[in-house]
């Protein structure tokens, strides 16, 4: 666990030292690197989130935006507990804070997550293998293990790592999307 969370510190340093500006601009190199996948494109439904600005995640925002005015139905998770619930999102306007600062669909119809092609999933580091480490509350380790969709984790490259240390739970990953491109990970 002590690598965790060393690992999960380094992270978070690297990503409050991104500026306002730094944010933005590679946060919008990801999402083009993002926009331009096919399977994304011929989804019909996407699993997204809502960036926590002040934990500088990944802004994938514009996506989802596209996506749903391009037809696509987007679901953002919901906290309730330690389980998450998945919500359609149906706007900006019908958007709520959350326990831990995220923001999530306040009305949208609950989903059944089998019925998801693709989630967008927020991770703290990833390795080439497709191996995620989240935050450490295991929400997205218990969802994940429910689904059979294809799992895409935008990060920035500063947080592609050699190696991330994983438990029997853990989930991995089928694609890595940074600043500098997309990584397949069954050509690795």
């Amino acid at each position: 666990m002590t690598e965790k969370f060393t690992l999960r510190d380094s992270i978070r340093r690297f990503r409050s030292s991104l500026t306002e500006r730094e944010w933005v601009s590679r946060s919008s190199l990801i999402c083009e690197h993002l926009s331009g996948m096919e399977l994304l494109q011929s989804a019909s439904s996407v699993h997204a989130y809502w960036p926590i600005r002040t934990n500088r995640e990944v802004d994938i925002r514009p996506v989802s935006l596209s996506l749903r005015k391009s037809g696509k139905q987007i679901i953002l998770p919901v906290v309730d507990g330690n389980l998450l619930r998945h919500r359609i999102f149906l706007g900006e306007n019908d958007l709520e804070p959350g326990a831990f600062g995220e923001m999530h669909p306040r009305s949208g119809a609950e989903v059944e997550v089998t019925s998801l092609d693709v989630i967008l999933v927020p991770a703290m580091a990833v390795d080439r293998n497709g191996n995620r480490l989240g935050y450490g509350a295991g929400f997205y380790d218990r969802f994940l293990s429910r689904v059979d969709a294809v799992l895409i984790a935008p990060v920035f490259s500063e947080q592609i790592v050699d190696f991330v240390p994983v438990e029997k739970h853990d989930i991995p990953v089928d694609f890595i999307v940074s600043d500098e491109g997309a990584i397949d990970i069954s050509r690795v």
